[in-house]
């Protein structure tokens, strides 16, 4: 086997473990990020609505519509906190099992090691920049005016 080839297959194996990392911190992160989306959104829609649909005020299918709407204004809080909690987990368990310790014995250094993570950091960032700068005004904007819409129509079910 020559340089080149070994070469080659270092250069295939990098990109491998690179894909392998990715992968176990985006499935990771995606799975930390909505847990907290539903556990924030769930407290979110129980604090705002649930005295409104005990009442009869509020459609269960209307109640639905809102906290879809909740969803981007959520996700201002979730995802840091899911993509460090993933990272955390991700880094532990390899951590636990040797695996960061067998990556740093075949010469892999710890830049290395997190390329993978640092570009799925650039990617939450990019997505929350974007969920909270366009879509969570334009969502909260119209939950608040859906919210008032629905209980002003609604009203006459509360007698």
């Amino acid at each position: 086997m020559s340089a080149s080839d070994r070469l080659a297959s270092l250069h295939q194996k990098l990109r491998l473990l690179d894909r392998y990392i990715f992968k176990q911190v985006l499935f990771t992160c995606s799975a930390c990020v909505g847990f907290f989306v539903f556990l924030i959104a769930a407290v979110n829609a129980l604090k705002d609505m649930l005295g409104y649909l005990l009442a009869g005020q509020l459609a269960p299918e209307s109640a639905l519509k809102l906290v879809l709407l909740l969803i981007p204004y959520v996700i201002m809080y979730a995802l840091p906190m899911g993509m460090l909690l993933g990272v955390l987990l991700v880094l532990g368990r390899m951590s636990a099992d040797s695996e960061i310790v067998a990556m740093r014995t075949c010469g892999q250094s710890l830049k290395r090691i997190s390329a993978p993570i640092f570009a799925l950091a650039l990617a939450g960032v990019v997505m929350g920049v974007v969920v909270n700068f366009y879509y969570m005004p334009i969502a909260r904007t119209v939950y608040h005016q859906e919210f008032s819409q629905m209980l002003r129509t609604n009203a006459l079910r509360l007698i």
